[in-house]
């Protein structure tokens, strides 16, 4: 993917994020999601290729994120939820992007996130930038999303989902689907 990318004058990166193990649930307190931390670390790297840019070559005001499966569902959060921003960020680097490029998204239906700060739906807002979602039509993490892509068009956003037929969660890997996705 990185390839195609690069041969059409985009730039692409990649990060790793940090989940707690279960374990550590009871660090958290009532209702904490051990995800949270994952957001963090997803805002941080963000915030890192603001403040890279242009070392790296890019425009930082034409930055898009995206992700599949929990890392589509980070994707997101780390522009929306100011909340859980790592003290230790710089100062006045942005989160905002031009859009979102979400392979499956694992996002549940609205309300049923424990912890309000990885529910991305309580962090939807007017001014929301464009979004794909690229689903199977058998994946089981679908029926959110369609909840919130309803929920971004009742705001206003410009937001879309392409549907394969027949196929599940993350059918974009396989090799008939991954160039159709890209």
């Amino acid at each position: 993917m990185q390839r195609y990318a690069i041969e059409r004058g985009l730039v692409a990166a990649t990060a790793d994020y940090y989940m707690r193990p279960k374990e550590e649930l009871k660090v958290l307190g009532p209702g904490g999601a051990r995800k949270r931390v994952c957001v963090t670390d997803a805002a941080s790297a963000l915030r890192w290729f603001e403040q890279h840019a242009d070392e790296l070559g890019v425009d930082p005001q034409r930055t898009g994120v995206g992700g599949g499966s929990a890392g589509g569902h980070l994707a997101m959060l780390a522009t929306l939820n100011r909340s859980l921003d790592d003290p230790l960020d710089p100062k006045g680097v942005d989160t905002a992007v031009v859009g979102y490029l979400l392979f499956n998204p694992a996002f549940t239906s609205k309300g049923r996130d424990r912890d309000e700060d990885v529910d991305v739906f309580a962090h939807l807002k007017p001014g929301i930038a464009p979004s794909l979602f690229l689903f199977g039509e058998k994946d089981g993490w679908k029926a959110a999303s369609d909840e919130l892509l309803s929920a971004l068009r009742k705001l206003g956003a410009k937001a879309s989902m392409l549907v394969a037929d027949d196929e599940g969660h993350s059918f974009w890997r396989k090799p008939e689907w991954s160039d159709m996705c890209l």
